[in-house]
């Protein structure tokens, strides 16, 4: 039995134009033999939420899908390894896509004859051969005007760029709206250089746009916007913070996806800082409306630093029920682990912290790691295999105890650091932060 194909279907709201109904996508499949999907999972993208359709290949690999598409539409292939994006539109009503896959993936996909993908991979092109300095330099300056003025000769080329784009491929996704999301006016800077990019980054012309939003566009240059002007001071990371909520004008829908993907990108990216930012603008303006990510954020404050450990009691190699709170109360420092043997991230770390471990135990530094999302044979192999030494223990399916709910695991390996009290030290750590975090509290 293949394994599944999934195809990420991003629903992109453009431009109320003449269009057709729907759009049929005749696929075909080929590749070395090396895997054949039994399905093919296709997604409509939502920022919140995911409602995914299956589709069966033929019997010669091939796929008919007819989608409703009142506006153009952005497609994600993946296979969970490798993903490729593409664009359709409702003025081309069919459209024939190629996927190629080889050693056990997908390697590539191909659109005939599409405007629209052949605008948006245009676009992509120029992207990136500068975004990636741009954030760089950004992230060097550290706020600094004379260090951000460097960064105008990249600046003017990518714009340069995406003039001579415009008109080449006018009237498409990628003309309208992408490119003009990448072009910054400040030929007359007042209040300096930082400060004036600040206010300008993020165009609110677009972004009051609700077509603007079922695009990764805005996700990105958000996530660029926080990463470039973020820093230490809470009251100036609320501001920032207020500026991109206040994109929103008085359109509540707008208001509703900018608060997810402010904190989406807050949780996932691990920013303790700017969840605190967050969670206090939110206290403090009575916000957001939404009843479910109200939860979420009420659910994820208990968890940040300064708070105590939530209990969990799970049952170790030898079948004996080790209890959290007892872990932390034996040592100076707990490093709580959730991870999973099908984890690839998880397969190089883990092995990897077991000389962080032999270094500090003995001056009182214990981890607790919870397997989770593997039989319980796979996750002993790995365990006995690897020799880890410290505290090993496993989520059993629907276990009472259950550390990836408890802890709001949204992905793996996640470490939380405890001091003896089981006060959380750190709920956020990246694997090469831990060693500094170790050090800094072990002799507290």
């Amino acid at each position: 039995m293949g394994k599944w194909l999934t195809v990420l279907l991003c629903a992109i709201k453009l431009y109320a134009g003449a269009v057709a109904d729907s759009v049929t996508i005749r696929g075909q499949i080929s590749g070395d033999g090396s895997y054949t999907p039994s399905w093919i999972q296709i997604t409509p993208y939502s920022i919140s939420e995911n409602q995914p359709v299956k589709v069966k290949p033929g019997i010669y690999n091939d796929f008919i899908l007819k989608v409703a598409a009142p506006v153009v539409q952005m497609y994600s292939v993946s296979d969970g390894k490798a993903s490729y994006d593409f664009l359709v539109s409702p003025d081309e009503s069919l459209l024939r896509l190629s996927v190629t896959v080889a050693h056990g993936q997908i390697s590539d996909i191909r659109v005939s004859d599409s405007r629209q993908d052949e605008a948006f991979r245009a676009f992509l092109k120029i992207h990136s051969l500068y975004a990636p300095e741009l954030k760089n330099m950004c992230l060097q300056c550290a706020g600094s005007d004379s260090c951000m003025k460097l960064f105008t000769p990249y600046y003017d080329k990518m714009v340069g760029l995406m003039k001579l784009f415009e008109p080449e491929y006018k009237g498409t996704y990628a003309a309208n709206y992408l490119s003009k999301a990448h072009v910054i006016g400040y030929d007359t800077v007042t209040g300096g250089f930082n400060q004036y990019l600040k206010l300008h980054t993020l165009s609110p012309g677009l972004f009051s746009n609700p077509q603007f939003y079922t695009t990764p566009v805005p996700v990105d240059l958000i996530k660029d916007y926080f990463m470039c002007f973020s820093g230490s001071d809470m009251a100036e990371n609320q501001l920032l913070i207020k500026r991109v909520m206040s994109l929103a004008g008085t359109n509540d829908t707008i208001k509703d996806i900018l608060h997810h993907l402010v904190f989406t990108l807050f949780f996932t990216g691990g920013n303790e800082k700017m969840l605190d930012a967050y969670f206090q603008w939110c206290a403090d303006n009575n916000l957001p409306d939404n009843a479910v990510l109200k939860a979420k954020i009420e659910a994820l404050k208990e968890l940040m630093p300064g708070n105590k450990l939530k209990e969990i009691s799970l049952a170790d190699t030898a079948g004996k029920a080790q209890s959290l709170s007892q872990v932390c109360l034996s040592h100076k420092l707990t490093l709580l682990v959730i991870w999973s043997p099908n984890c690839e991230h998880c397969q190089v770390e883990i092995p990897a912290l077991i000389p962080l471990y032999q270094k500090y135990h003995s001056q009182g530094f214990e981890i607790y790691a919870a397997g989770v999302d593997a039989p319980t044979p796979q996750w002993a192999r790995f365990v006995s295999g690897k020799k880890l030494p410290w505290i090993n223990v496993w989520q059993f399916p629907f276990a009472q105890s259950n550390c990836l709910s408890t802890y709001a695991i949204s992905y793996t390996p996640t470490y939380v650091l405890f001091d003896r009290t089981g006060k959380i030290i750190s709920r956020f750590a990246h694997f090469e932060q831990l060693e500094k975090l170790i050090q800094n509290n072990i002799k507290e």
